[in-house]
């Protein structure tokens, strides 16, 4: 990798970003890992959000390798296995990947959780009363914020 690709990665965020660490092979990742580290510790919560989501969405990777991945560069991360909490009721379940997922970058005192969806279709009838929701225990933690990356198809 050339010093200006290592270099214009310090700029890169969101979609760049997660496509820039997506495209390391692992000798590249581990010799970057201190630069990615301050990268990501420099991010605002929208950015990590919006990495979070390109990320986990461009990897095919199962959960447990993306978590290694994470935490050697200080983000608690854990996914559920496809199926086991995560769902869709419409859209048939081989034509959407519904992803549920957690980080937290080292600085920050919460937890993020989320959920994101693509799918190999468009669905024909969509409406108000489409959601995703994220149920939590309230006795292990409680609502921060929220933001929705596409404000237009979505809200808080």
């Amino acid at each position: 990798m050339s010093s200006q690709a290592t270099t214009s990665a310090s700029q890169l965020k969101g979609t760049d970003f997660a496509d820039y660490v997506s495209s390391l092979g692992q000798g590249e990742f581990d010799s970057q890992q201190k630069k990615l580290k301050q990268q990501f510790d420099s991010l605002t919560d929208k950015e990590f959000d919006s990495f979070m989501h390109n990320y986990v969405m461009k990897n095919k990777d199962s959960g447990i390798d993306l978590s290694k991945k994470m935490k050697s560069l200080g983000i608690d991360f854990s996914m559920k296995p496809q199926g086991v909490s995560a769902q869709p009721m419409i859209v048939g379940a081989s034509q959407l990947t519904l992803d549920v997922y957690s980080g937290k970058r080292g600085g920050d005192s919460y937890t993020r959780l989320y959920a994101s969806w693509a799918s190999s279709t468009s669905e024909t009838s969509p409406a108000s009363y489409d959601l995703v929701s994220i149920e939590w225990d309230p006795s292990v933690g409680a609502f921060y914020s929220a933001d929705v990356g596409d404000a237009t198809k979505a809200s808080n």
